[in-house]
Protein backbone atom coordinates (compact mmCIF):
# COMPACT_ATOMS: atom_id res chain seq x y z
CA UNK A 1 0.00 0.00 0.00
CA UNK A 2 2.82 2.53 0.67
CA UNK A 3 6.10 3.34 -0.54
CA UNK A 4 8.74 1.15 0.37
CA UNK A 5 11.05 4.50 1.52
CA UNK A 6 9.75 6.43 4.60
CA UNK A 7 10.89 10.03 6.20
CA UNK A 8 11.68 10.03 9.97
CA UNK A 9 11.30 13.36 11.89
CA UNK A 10 13.13 13.74 14.71
CA UNK A 11 11.39 16.20 17.50
CA UNK A 12 13.76 17.39 20.31
CA UNK A 13 12.32 18.00 23.57
CA UNK A 14 13.77 18.87 26.98
CA UNK A 15 14.60 15.00 27.86
CA UNK A 16 14.36 13.04 24.82
CA UNK A 17 13.21 13.01 20.89
CA UNK A 18 9.94 12.50 19.74
CA UNK A 19 9.75 10.33 16.31
CA UNK A 20 7.26 10.77 13.52
CA UNK A 21 7.25 8.50 10.52
CA UNK A 22 5.80 9.24 7.22
CA UNK A 23 4.85 7.03 4.25
CA UNK A 24 3.40 7.74 1.20
CA UNK A 25 0.89 6.19 -0.80
CA UNK A 26 1.74 4.09 -3.70
CA UNK A 27 1.05 5.94 -6.56
CA UNK A 28 -3.39 4.59 -7.61
CA UNK A 29 -4.08 3.33 -4.22
CA UNK A 30 -7.00 4.81 -2.33
CA UNK A 31 -5.89 5.09 1.69
CA UNK A 32 -9.34 3.95 2.05
CA UNK A 33 -8.26 -0.34 1.17
CA UNK A 34 -5.20 0.46 3.30
CA UNK A 35 -6.96 1.38 6.31
CA UNK A 36 -8.14 -2.11 7.61
CA UNK A 37 -4.76 -3.70 7.09
CA UNK A 38 -3.60 -0.20 9.13
CA UNK A 39 -5.64 -0.88 11.97
CA UNK A 40 -3.99 -4.45 12.92
CA UNK A 41 -0.96 -1.67 13.61
CA UNK A 42 -2.51 -1.54 17.11
CA UNK A 43 -2.32 -4.85 17.96
CA UNK A 44 1.63 -5.22 16.68
CA UNK A 45 4.02 -6.30 19.95
CA UNK A 46 6.46 -4.10 18.87
CA UNK A 47 4.73 -1.18 19.33
CA UNK A 48 6.28 0.66 22.26
CA UNK A 49 9.55 0.37 20.28
CA UNK A 50 8.83 3.78 18.11
CA UNK A 51 9.61 5.44 21.48
CA UNK A 52 13.21 6.32 22.63
CA UNK A 53 11.84 6.36 26.06
CA UNK A 54 9.03 5.05 26.50
CA UNK A 55 6.58 6.65 28.27
CA UNK A 56 4.80 4.42 30.48
CA UNK A 57 2.27 2.04 30.02
CA UNK A 58 -0.09 2.72 26.90
CA UNK A 59 -3.50 2.98 27.35
CA UNK A 60 -6.53 1.59 24.48
CA UNK A 61 -6.61 3.60 21.01
CA UNK A 62 -9.30 6.25 20.76
CA UNK A 63 -10.38 8.02 17.80
CA UNK A 64 -9.99 11.82 17.37
CA UNK A 65 -9.87 14.50 14.75
CA UNK A 66 -6.55 16.88 13.63
CA UNK A 67 -6.77 19.10 10.98
CA UNK A 68 -10.20 17.44 9.59
CA UNK A 69 -8.30 14.27 9.15
CA UNK A 70 -9.68 11.09 11.74
CA UNK A 71 -7.22 9.47 13.51
CA UNK A 72 -6.28 7.02 16.20
CA UNK A 73 -4.31 7.86 20.16
CA UNK A 74 -3.74 6.32 22.39
CA UNK A 75 -2.12 7.69 25.23
CA UNK A 76 0.68 6.84 28.42
CA UNK A 77 1.41 7.30 31.67
CA UNK A 78 3.49 10.53 31.01
CA UNK A 79 1.68 13.24 30.13
CA UNK A 80 2.92 14.10 26.88
CA UNK A 81 3.39 10.40 26.05
CA UNK A 82 1.16 9.29 23.23
CA UNK A 83 1.38 7.17 19.86
CA UNK A 84 -0.83 8.91 16.92
CA UNK A 85 -1.57 7.59 13.61
CA UNK A 86 -3.42 8.41 10.67
CA UNK A 87 -3.62 9.45 7.05
CA UNK A 88 -3.40 13.05 5.57
CA UNK A 89 -3.85 13.26 1.89
CA UNK A 90 -1.72 10.63 0.51
CA UNK A 91 0.92 10.66 3.50
CA UNK A 92 0.00 7.88 6.67
CA UNK A 93 2.41 9.77 10.09
CA UNK A 94 2.93 7.41 12.91
CA UNK A 95 4.28 9.69 15.43
CA UNK A 96 5.21 9.14 19.16
CA UNK A 97 3.93 12.50 20.16
CA UNK A 98 1.64 15.39 19.15
CA UNK A 99 4.20 17.53 18.56
CA UNK A 100 5.86 15.39 16.39
CA UNK A 101 2.58 14.83 14.34
CA UNK A 102 2.41 18.67 13.91
CA UNK A 103 6.05 19.04 13.18
CA UNK A 104 5.32 16.80 9.96
CA UNK A 105 2.03 18.31 8.66
CA UNK A 106 3.97 21.18 8.97
CA UNK A 107 6.86 19.93 7.13
CA UNK A 108 4.48 18.13 4.42
CA UNK A 109 2.54 21.31 3.88
CA UNK A 110 6.41 22.95 3.18
CA UNK A 111 7.77 21.04 1.16
CA UNK A 112 4.12 19.78 -0.72
CA UNK A 113 2.94 22.89 -0.92
CA UNK A 114 -0.63 21.32 -0.50
CA UNK A 115 -2.18 21.53 3.13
Amino acid sequence: YVEPDFTMIAVQQPSTFDAAYVLKLREGVNWLFASPELSKLETQPGLDNLFLQLPGSRGAFIDETIEEQNIRVATYEQPAGALLYGWFRDRLIIATSRDALNESLRLICFNTGSC
